[in-house]
Order: C-alpha cells, then structure tokens, then sequence
C-alpha cells in the first residue's frame, strides 16, 4: 500500500506525459491534465496522443481493461 496523502506531483506536472509500460523508449500514449485526490484516492485525468498506437490503448482502457481484477468482476 502507497501512502497517497504524500504525494509531491509538482514536478510531473510540468511535463505531465504518459508512458505506456514505464517505457521511456517509445513516444508517450497521453498527457495528464489534472491530478486531484478524492475520498482516499489519488485521480489522474487526460488524454491519449491521436497515434495509432495511443488509440489502440485508449480502446483497451474504454473497455474496462485498466481496471483492478475485483473491479472487472463486478463488470461482468
């Protein structure tokens, strides 16, 4: 378990990309636009880049596959 409450994002989010795997090798799939905590959570909101690749994972994360394995359960 992280403790969340200390997160410092103040350097992310001046150059707030999303790498797809941690792989800073390839070109990020998004940026962040906004980070907020919210009942004990810590929330990320963005955008996917309007590449091929970056769409394709936009589809898997619209299709419920970005959530936790409990969650997926109670989807089906």
């Amino acid at each position: 378990m992280v403790e969340q409450s200390g997160f410092d994002i103040e350097n992310y989010m001046k150059h707030p990309v999303v790498l797809w795997g941690h792989d800073y090798f390839s070109l990020p799939i998004g940026i962040t636009d906004k980070v907020y905590r919210e009942d004990n959570k810590t929330i990320a909101e963005g955008r996917f880049a309007p590449t091929e690749e970056a769409q394709k994972i936009r589809k898997y994360y619209d299709s419920g596959f970005h959530a936790k394995r409990g969650e997926l359960d109670q989807q089906r």
